[in-house]
């Protein structure tokens, strides 16, 4: 079977978020739509770096990058040319607050783009756009405006003034972030955005802009060391802690900060703001509480309590005095990295914006634009003319269908909701096409009787009408059919489609070496593929059980974009970069199940099944890492390892028909038939070809249940040699 789609833009949100250490780090993309937790995040270039910033968002930052969390960081000074400035003073701000957030580490990893937002004019675009949405009186009523304003008293305020808000929510909403870390002063403006978002997604009935979460930071608004009721600020710099200050510099301002003519140390923002201040300082210096530091405060006076912070932050604050004083002689790479993160936003905010564009009227949706090659951090603007899913006798592609063609219909912002599907021709009800009656009567009567599929599914015979505009080819046909089916289509594709196998098998070739599905794929169509695999028994997935997949891919933004393709809420998937780990897993768990068949047919009972997946498991894990190469572990842990293999051993064909192997004096092959109306059993054949391999390479010992399989199936053994060799186990 052949999935295809039609017109669409696919785009990329952000993932279910876990609340960890008080902040909002990344989950792990299990139950999440598509991709990474989005983080978006603007620091105005209007002087020197300090520990407010540090400690109030620079911090938190770098917690959510090591989550694995995809962020963009802009230097905004867009925003910061709401007041006049002088240009070489912009100049030297821009190149001074970047070296700030490099020296602390921010902006060097590969999922984190820190860009000059001026540089991007998506961001003033799609302000002129919001500002559609929202009223002047809204406007003039957010209080950053009314206070900004009052000090116009001539009355001539700057239009930007008013509308830097909608230019925020531009920020947030251009990089479909879903957290946002922003201070409370920040509050009304993220409000402003939600509402932006809601308003145009009910305008147009569509789900596109996420309403991002207020991430609060952990030490909000640290206060001046010289007027403690005030907020830390460079504008009174004997008062503030700049993260390039030298030690002695640091010292002098901690020594004459502002406390009282209390001697010991206590925690009272009301009576004691200046004491209190220099202990939440010490706090968020130190990684620990305001309760920790008067514990180890205890009996000491407000001069120890400056010296030991002094102590502090020359320690902390090291590090990065060093590097950004190396950073300011190295003018090339704050360029690169402007640059490089001008590349990676850049793909993200031009996905938003045809998207957006497409939505609201401004674009022809049949415009075609082929992904561009920029960025390599995630899914860029692709156009996908048509899905295209494969299939030939199987069950699976059809159920496919269901969860494909109900998740592109939901998302129709994105994509013609067209799905076709490609089947061998066969006759049905007397003569009829099967494809004709599935385009009649919404079902697909022989394989998958009683579900009906989605009306935007439409069935063809006839493979070379359908893979002519195709984008995404789902593949659900027997391995050993797989070669074949290729070679009807070559010439006949795009060469920037996309391919995504289901199939569950490995393909020994005339050298003996072993293959599995991607790789004949890809060396015959010449195009990317990815895997799709898991725990997802056909009829369960048809009738909308809830069940988990794994999509395997090579490159990050296939990953991305497939997920958009598969993803419903009874359907979740996760994606891994382990192309290779994703197949053997599904090939090689139904060699597992046709012992767990065979189990049953000699009726023994669960603990004798259980030993048979335990062993399978590891014999697994074994033959992948000797073939494969060094597998990601965690892999092992999605729906394509473990809960696959449980659920066949369980519930799978493999173990049906090896059930009944055992029971009945039957053949494989006739109990295909038979039981499943000529479809073909995965398990046998991949246990034949992998025994092939093994014998030539003189490790048929080293996987005795995949051999026993093999002798079984193929008759050379009885079925009670199963036993036999479970118990000579070591």
């Amino acid at each position: 079977m052949i999935i295809f789609f039609k017109n669409s833009i696919l785009n990329q949100s952000g993932l279910l978020l876990e609340r960890c250490f008080k902040a909002f780090i990344c989950a792990d993309c299990r139950y999440c739509s598509d991709g990474p937790t989005v983080v978006m995040s603007g620091i105005q270039p209007s002087g020197r770096l300090h520990i407010g910033n540090y400690f109030g968002v620079i911090s938190q930052l770098l917690e959510l990058e090591a989550g694995k969390c995809q962020l963009y960081v802009s230097v905004a000074d867009l925003h910061a040319m709401s007041v006049p400035r002088p240009p070489e003073e912009l100049r030297h701000n821009v190149v001074s607050v970047t070296s700030g957030l490099l020296a602390c580490g921010l902006g060097t990893g590969s999922r984190t783009a820190l860009f000059q937002q001026s540089r991007l004019g998506q961001h003033s675009e799609l302000c002129w756009m919001l500002g559609t949405l929202v009223t002047l009186p809204k406007l003039s009523r957010m209080s950053h405006y009314r206070e900004k304003a009052a000090l116009y008293r001539d009355g001539n305020v700057p239009l930007a003034l008013l509308t830097y808000p909608v230019l925020q929510a531009a920020d947030m909403l251009l990089y479909r972030a879903r957290v946002v870390p922003v201070g409370e002063d920040q509050s009304q403006h993220l409000r402003l955005a939600h509402r932006l978002a809601e308003l145009f997604n009910n305008r147009y009935s569509v789900s596109f802009f996420p309403l991002p979460k207020q991430l609060m930071s952990n030490w909000p608004r640290l206060k001046s060391l010289r007027e403690p009721e005030k907020k830390m600020s460079k504008s009174q710099p004997s008062g503030c802690i700049f993260l390039d200050d030298s030690p002695d510099e640091i010292c002098s301002k901690v020594k004459k900060a502002v406390t009282d003519s209390v001697g010991a140390v206590s925690f009272d923002p009301q009576l004691r703001p200046g004491v209190s201040n220099l202990i939440r300082i010490k706090a968020a210096c130190t990684g620990t509480t305001v309760d920790d530091v008067l514990a180890r405060c205890t009996g000491q006076d407000v001069a120890q309590l400056k010296s030991s912070l002094s102590e502090a932050l020359v320690e902390k604050l090291k590090p990065i005095r060093l590097k950004y004083q190396a950073l300011q002689k190295q003018p090339d790479q704050l360029k690169a990295t402007l640059e490089d993160g001008v590349t990676k936003a850049s793909a993200r905010a031009e996905q938003t914006m045809l998207a957006f564009k497409r939505i609201v009227g401004s674009i022809d949706p049949a415009y075609y634009c082929l992904p561009s090659k920029r960025s390599p951090m995630g899914l860029l603007t692709l156009l996908v003319d048509t899905v295209l899913l494969i299939l030939r006798w199987f069950t699976k592609g059809s159920a496919l269908s269901v969860i494909v063609g109900e998740s592109v219909e939901s998302k129709k912002h994105l994509f013609d909701t067209t799905v076709k599907l490609w089947l061998l021709r066969e006759e049905v009800n007397g003569g009829e096409d099967l494809a004709e009656v599935i385009n009649r009567q919404h079902e697909n009567v022989k394989y998958l009787p009683g579900i009906k599929l989605p009306k935007n599914i439409v069935a063809s015979s006839d493979i070379a009408l359908c893979v002519g505009d195709a984008d995404i080819l789902i593949m659900a046909v027997p391995q050993q059919f797989l070669a074949k089916t290729c070679e009807n289509i070559v010439g006949k594709i795009k060469p920037t489609a996309i391919a995504v196998t289901t199939i569950k098998g490995i393909e020994v070739d005339e050298k003996r070496n072993m293959c599995v599905s991607s790789v004949i794929i890809q060396k015959i169509l010449k195009i990317p593929v990815a895997a799709l695999n898991g725990a997802n028994i056909a009829p369960e997935v048809a009738e909308k059980h809830f069940c988990e997949a794994t999509i395997g891919v090579q490159r990050e933004q296939d990953g991305e974009l497939l997920k958009q393709v598969f993803n419903i809420p009874t359907f979740h998937v996760n994606v891994v970069r382990d192309l290779h780990t994703v197949e053997y897993c599904g090939a090689l768990k139904n060699v597992v199940a046709c012992a767990a068949g065979l189990v049953d047919g000699l009726k023994f009972g669960t603990n004798t099944k259980s030993a048979v997946i335990r062993i399978g498991f590891l014999e697994m894990i074994n033959f992948i890492k000797q073939f494969v190469g060094e597998p990601s572990m965690e892999t092992f842990h999605e729906s394509c390892g473990i809960a696959d293999l449980i659920a066949t051993c369980f519930s799978g064909r493999n173990r049906k028909v090896c059930e009944a192997f055992v029971q009945g004096g039957h053949t494989i092959e006739e109990l295909e038939k038979e039981l499943l109306g000529g479809q073909k059993l995965q398990g046998p054949y991949t246990a034949a070809q992998i025994y092939v391999a093994l014998e030539r390479r003189g490790l048929v010992d080293k996987y005795p249940l995949i051999t026993t399989v093999h002798k079984i199936c193929s008759q050379q053994w009885e079925p009670k040699k199963l036993i036999e060799i479970l118990c000579s186990q070591k």
